[in-house]
């Protein structure tokens, strides 16, 4: 049996119950992992060799090396890594990217747009994996994006425009990989979720830890903070969703509904209600005071609920790439949002209530007028807006 690529211990439990005859190749960086195997160690591939695999099979070989040479050190030289960035590089140029554009993609940028002529206004750069989540402050101020890299960025946006702007707070060793984060109204602290089941809670002036709430058994997916600030409520691949008290820590109650992982979670502006989504292609509206589901209708994560608390925008669960609009009031689906061409990852109501804006694996952001309903602006491969 090969077993390849192992980094967690539990991982080879299962493999290791063979036979006696039964042999095993196991390949790990760590080698704590298989301390009691007879260990061969490999010369770590060198850094032209990295750059070799991340531009083999272009259509038209890059005459600048040395984005390629930074891209393959911050990936270790690992090579299922470089198949991977490779693979995806390729995808970006097949579909009409240009080399750079593609690298900017596999780069992790934080790119800050301004939603009434599409133009780019900063993109910001420091985390050396993929940003899987981001939160902005109430007030504009900063934003803050967590990282597979197991770090907290915090970035000031009232910089935005400034040549240089000055780093913000940087928060490590969050949790073994994050999924998701929410900020408090005050923008005093961030509340994360992440693989191993834990939220924890932490202070956004000295960046310390100031909460551990235990009690998911599973990875959290998502986390939202009613808007009183006063409780978080998360939602977890062991199908629960847990309303806690920010202030004691405590539990206020678990409740299962779901009969699949959650995929997102949203709640309305009155923190009276949450929305969820799950892999059972479900949206549920829970009444956060009695923790009781109200309604349920077909619908998929990421979910949008505007300010107003009028509107619910979801992902289609037959067409991944389009986007209905649900009326709270006769929870009626009354307008379909389709441009997309591939799997929408993030909707987000400006809190106006005027615009809508998607992002999606074909490589757009999108901003719908709520008045219409209709698709505005759309950026052309992250590169700027086109109409």
């Amino acid at each position: 049996i090969v077993i390849d690529d192992v980094w967690d211990p539990a991982h080879l439990e299962t493999f290791m119950r063979g036979g006696r005859s039964c042999s095993r190749l196991i390949t790990t960086r760590n080698f704590e992992i298989a301390a009691e195997t007879s260990r061969v160690e490999i010369d770590q591939m060198s850094a032209s060799e990295a750059v070799q695999m991340l531009i083999s099979r272009f259509s038209g070989m890059p005459t600048e090396l040395n984005p390629f040479k930074e891209l393959a050190r911050r990936l270790g030289y690992w090579p299922l890594l470089l198949e991977l960035a490779n693979a995806a590089l390729r995808q970006r140029i097949e579909r009409g990217d240009t080399i750079e554009n593609a690298l900017l993609y596999l780069n992790r940028t934080l790119r800050i747009w301004n939603l009434v002529d599409g133009g780019e206004l900063l993109a910001l750069r420091g985390h050396r994996s993929n940003v899987v989540a981001i939160a902005v402050s109430s007030d504009g101020q900063f934003a803050l994006s967590a990282s597979s890299d197991d770090t907290l960025r915090c970035w000031p946006l009232s910089e935005v425009g400034v040549a240089d702007p000055p780093d913000g707070l940087v928060i490590t060793d969050v949790a073994y990989w994050l999924r998701t984060v929410a900020l408090t109204p005050d923008g005093q602290k961030a509340i994360t979720g992440a693989d191993d089941g834990s939220l924890r809670a932490w202070n956004m002036e000295t960046g310390n830890l100031s909460r551990i709430f235990e009690g998911h058994v599973d990875r959290i997916n998502a986390v939202a903070v009613t808007p009183d600030g006063r409780r978080a409520v998360s939602a977890s691949n062991d199908r629960t969703l847990r309303v806690w008290d920010l202030t004691s820590g405590g539990l206020h109650r678990a409740r299962k509904g779901h009969t699949r992982r959650f995929r997102a979670l949203v709640s309305t502006e009155d923190g009276s209600m949450a929305v969820s989504a799950a892999d059972d292609r479900n949206l549920k509206i829970w009444e956060t005071a009695t923790r009781l589901i109200i309604r349920s209708f077909a619908g998929y994560g990421p979910l949008a609920v505007s300010s107003d608390g009028r509107h619910i925008v979801s992902v289609s669960p037959r067409r991944y790439a389009s986007l209905p609009v649900r009326n709270c009031e006769t929870w009626t689906v009354h307008q379909v949002l389709k441009g997309h061409t591939d799997v929408l990852r993030a909707i987000f109501i400006i809190p106006d209530n005027r615009q809508v804006v998607s992002a999606s694996d074909d490589g757009t952001i999108r901003s719908w007028d709520m008045r219409f309903l209709s698709l505005t602006i759309a950026p052309s491969s992250f590169g700027g807006f086109s109409t």
